[in-house]
């Protein structure tokens, strides 16, 4: 019987992943639209920008999303003037620090890279406010008018002759409308509240508690791409790397949205959602993960022409969903029960098996070996992470699921069919190793569209 933590989780989840989903395919847009209209080189130059940005801001800010949303939820304006003003001052130390970090690179830019770097730490805080004040709908709205001016933005430069400045300008865009259209939701009602020192303390305080479970995650995905093209200077593959992750990352939305509804629902009901979301989440996306392993050339072909270069780069990639979730549930677990020392050792060993192994591999191996390295570093922490998790057998079960693709893209190369086919044994596997029953399906189908609905019912109560 499903509990009803799991049932709110999954709920939760259905704003959560539609937002995500707004982002990820207006994502997904931007960069085929710019691939054809720029070049893969001019994404490139522009991925590996964005990733010195997004190094950045991880490194000043990782934790204040969460720090956010739960001082907000708890202490309201007063906590969201507090959160405004370290998101200011973090952003100035991120955009000092992008800088540096661009000029690594030698692909000019770094003023973008510098505002890029602010802009995101400000949205980052913007967005996480209309979390912790509950405003689910205000945050699909601003996902999706900051969505379409990137893509407008990015094209319209693209349009007027300069092609490697579209990429960025339109990620530029992005943070900037999302911060403008959260904070015109939010300011309206915060008169008469001011800022106050001990609430800006209690912000930074909670922030850098959970420094070390968003620093682990986000960092090892931006590290790989910016180091490899620091160290191989081959734009057009920093470019199909990039790519590559993005696509494993869409795959990972289901699961990860169910995570990001659990924690705090766990936290509150005292009853621990979390490794039984991470089971129906992963569940979901292993069929996706198996046609994506099984046939990674045929996905990149339809983005941009010549990313089939990183085919297998992507089929490591997808692959490397199962442990990710399995970390990431780990990571949920440990923060949900307060273990930092828990959650900075899995930050730890994924950080240093990605740096002692990234310069080999890549140079080995090129773009392959960069994402063998990121395989191997979500693949460290499993001994100790699956320990930590309730449903750690059936989340292994789910990977077990998987490897049949992977045997099949070695043995067959990149195929339609071959992938169809296992993509669909994936979904009997589940079921006859009990990883997944009718029941989480029905239940998670009667959750959605009761969501859905309650727009149209909002709509009939205003009209």
């Amino acid at each position: 019987m499903v509990s009803t933590s799991v049932r709110d989780s999954v709920a939760g989840a259905v704003w959560i992943y539609l937002s995500n989903v707004i982002a990820a395919l207006g994502g997904f847009a931007f960069w085929v639209i710019m691939a054809r209209v720029a070049g893969l080189k001019a994404l490139g130059v522009a991925s590996a920008i964005v990733s010195a940005a997004s190094i950045a801001t991880t490194f000043v800010s990782a934790g204040l999303g969460i720090a956010v949303v739960r001082e907000v939820a708890s202490r309201d304006y007063e906590a969201f003037w507090a959160s405004l003003a370290v998101s200011i001052g973090l952003g100035l130390a991120a955009s000092a620090l992008a800088t540096v970090f661009a000029s690594l690179l030698g692909v000019g830019s770094s003023y973008l890279c510098s505002l890029l770097a602010f802009l995101s730490v400000l949205s980052l805080a913007s967005l996480s406010s209309l979390r912790g004040f509950r405003r689910f709908r205000g945050l699909a709205l601003a996902s999706l008018a900051s969505t379409a001016a990137k893509i407008g933005t990015g094209l319209a430069v693209a349009l007027a002759g300069e092609r490697f400045l579209a990429p960025l300008v339109g990620y530029v865009a992005y943070p900037l409308v999302a911060s403008v259209a959260s904070l015109a939701m939010v300011l309206p009602l915060s008169r008469g509240v001011g800022l106050r020192l001990g609430e800006v303390k209690r912000v930074i305080v909670y922030t850098y508690t959970n420094y070390p479970a968003v620093f682990s995650g986000q960092l090892t995905i931006m590290l790989n791409v910016y180091l490899y093209a620091l160290l191989s200077h081959r734009m057009v593959s920093t470019g199909a790397l990039y790519l590559s992750f993005a696509v494993a990352l869409a795959i990972s939305m289901i699961p990860g949205a169910l995570l990001g509804a659990s924690l705090p629902i766990s936290i509150k009901s005292g009853s621990s959602s979390i490794s039984e979301s991470a089971r129906i989440g992963l569940a979901m996306a292993i069929p996706v993960v198996a046609f994506v392993v099984a046939a990674p050339s045929a996905v990149l072909s339809v983005i941009a022409r010549g990313s089939s270069i990183a085919s297998t780069c992507l089929a490591l990639l997808a692959f490397s969903v199962p442990p990710a979730v399995i970390v990431s549930t780990a990571i949920n677990e440990l923060n949900r029960v307060g273990n930092a020392r828990g959650i900075a050792a899995i930050g730890i060993a994924r950080l240093l098996t990605l740096l002692a192994t990234l310069p080999a591999l890549t140079k080995l191996m090129g773009v392959d070996g960069a994402a063998l390295s990121y395989f191997l570093s979500t693949c460290a922490p499993i001994p100790y992470a699956i320990k930590r998790v309730d449903t750690g057998r059936e989340l292994l079960k789910c990977w077990l699921a998987a490897a049949p693709a992977m045997a099949t893209y070695l043995a067959l190369g990149s195929n339609i069919l071959a992938a169809l086919a296992i993509s669909l044994a994936s979904v009997a596997m589940l079921r006859a190793l009990r990883v997944a029953t009718l029941l989480d399906a029905k239940m998670v189908a009667s959750v959605v569209l009761s969501e859905l609905l309650s727009i149209k019912r909002a709509r009939e109560r205003t009209s």
